[in-house]
């Protein structure tokens, strides 16, 4: 599959924009060429809007598998992205953050997902499982500062894992749901960590041929942790859905 896109903005051609999507029985392979214009909150938010910002440009490459052993389903991916003017709002003083322009970031990486699904009986059944990112996101060139250069970038955490359990009986389904992201620095310098989460929730469902009822609870044990220093996420809650098919 090949995709071509061209964008006319203020009577100024745009980079163009490409996506080639190679597909070979198991194996997938994205070649693309893209770029972003800065938003209107980029260039005019009024406590650290940035009016000099330049557009981002960016190309990927991705090559994913997947592989059935005994099974298992083993779907591993190996990533890059070259960002050019990469965009990225940091800190700046007393709780006010701006955007800012990155010369050249390199971000690369693994993701890997593993499941396994047991028939116990004909309205029984068992199945496990589990994703894994591994992202080093850094400046290969920096315009301000270069003892930022290969320093991981700022709130993207180096590791993510999610465990899934889960249970199913008849139309009735039940889950629980482990995820972990690593330390992430809040500082360019490092100097600064916010620590690594730990959180659990459980999904129940149930489902007819016209009903559908999802509840969940998030931060099943009320864990406490910052996304940003000083804005506290929530504890544990829930959510209920219906949803009537006609």
């Amino acid at each position: 599959m090949f995709h071509g896109r061209q964008d006319l903005l203020d009577n100024k051609m745009m980079p163009t924009m490409l996506q080639l999507n190679i597909s070979y029985q198991n194996s997938l392979l994205i070649l693309a060429k893209n770029y972003l214009y800065p938003s209107l909150n980029d260039l005019y938010w009024p406590t650290g809007g940035n009016l000099n910002l330049k557009s981002e440009k960016s190309l990927h490459a991705s090559l994913a598998q997947k592989i059935t052993l005994y099974d298992w389903t083993f779907k591993p991916m190996i990533y890059i992205n070259i960002l050019d003017q990469m965009i990225q709002w940091i800190p700046i003083n007393s709780g006010v953050w701006s955007p800012q322009n990155i010369s050249k970031v390199a971000a690369r990486g693994l993701d890997i997902e593993i499941k396994k699904d047991w028939k116990l009986s004909k309205n029984k059944a068992l199945s496990l499982s589990s994703q894994f990112s591994l992202n080093h996101t850094s400046a290969l060139k920096h315009e301000t500062n270069n003892d930022l250069v290969g320093k991981q970038l700022i709130f993207i955490p180096k590791y993510k894992s999610r465990l899934t359990a889960g249970y199913q009986y008849k139309n009735h389904s039940l889950g629980l749901t482990y995820l972990f992201t690593s330390e992430r620095f809040e500082s360019p310098d490092h100097s600064q960590v916010l620590p690594a989460t730990h959180l659990f929730d459980m999904q129940y469902s149930w489902h007819t041929h016209k009903w559908y009822v999802t509840a969940e609870i998030k931060n099943l044990f009320n864990y406490q942790y910052e996304g940003i220093r000083y804005f506290p996420m929530p504890g544990i809650h829930a959510q209920l859905n219906f949803t009537f098919k006609l």
